[in-house]
């Protein structure tokens, strides 16, 4: 007990608990700004990540809106090519524009129409399978009620 009446000891003791007490606090301290750059340097993340995926909408959005005025203006190419086909010509019936194969298809009376017996030996569809029996029942179907298309 002597020990800690010497004021040395008291002092001693005294400057090891502030430092400790301090020491701690320090490391505290560090913990909560590492704690704080983290969270923003992950907000700063979130955003960046935030603001790319509203540019790639944006970018997604805009390529759909160019797509579809292409298409109508593809689609107004195509009427006028009719148009200009039907006052050409008696026997146009029709027209179409295909987005897939981007087609404009005009649809004529064939003046010398095939019989049906004729269309299936032309356009057979046994045997045909896939995208080809598509393509084969409609030129098929085109023959059989005496028309023809032809792609501009």
């Amino acid at each position: 007990m002597e020990h800690f009446k010497n004021p040395l000891v008291i002092g001693g003791v005294v400057a090891l608990v502030v430092v400790a007490v301090l020491g701690w606090n320090y490391t505290e301290a560090v913990k909560v700004k590492n704690e704080i750059e983290k969270q923003k340097i992950e907000s700063s993340e979130r955003l960046k990540i935030e603001e790319m995926q509203q540019e790639q909408k944006e970018a997604e959005l805009k390529h759909e809106q160019e797509k579809k005025e292409y298409t109508a203006s593809r689609k107004s190419d195509c009427l006028n090519i009719y148009e200009t086909e039907d006052e050409k010509w008696n026997n146009v019936r029709g027209w179409r524009y295909d987005e897939n194969d981007e087609k404009c298809l005009i649809r004529y009376k064939d003046p010398k129409p095939k019989t049906d017996k004729e269309c299936d030996e032309f356009y057979p569809l046994k045997d045909i399978t896939g995208d080809s029996m598509w393509i084969f029942l409609r030129e098929n179907s085109l023959c059989k009620t005496g028309e023809f298309e032809s792609e501009y």
